[in-house]
């Protein structure tokens, strides 16, 4: 597989990566800070599992936590693609550089 495939590989890769990590925080971020549990109508409830206010929060703070972590390893992971997908790039611009400056025998 030639250079200019794995950039491009490793580019969608840090997209997706990117993108899924953004909607795995914006969900944990959801979970903690939307909660509303009515006593009366359920139908109302935000995030609400069981009965009491305290074991909601705890269930909803291990959600954001659980979130979190996922969000943040699909951002380690398209940090990492993209910086190779960078330095490939820079190894291939200067390879082909290189070619042109050369004579010809």
């Amino acid at each position: 597989m030639n250079k200019k495939k794995v950039v491009c590989i490793l580019a969608v890769i840090t997209a997706i990566a990117m993108i899924l990590g953004v909607q795995k925080i914006y969900t944990g971020y959801d979970k903690k800070n939307n909660y509303y549990y009515s006593e009366n109508y359920s139908n109302l409830d935000k995030n609400a599992y069981v009965g009491g206010d305290a074991y909601n929060f705890i269930i909803n703070g291990n959600y954001f936590t659980g979130y979190m972590v996922q969000g943040m390893g699909y951002l380690l992971i398209a940090t990492i693609a993209g910086v190779s997908a960078l330095m490939l790039n820079i190894d291939l611009a200067w390879e082909e550089n290189k070619k042109e400056q050369l004579p010809e025998l």
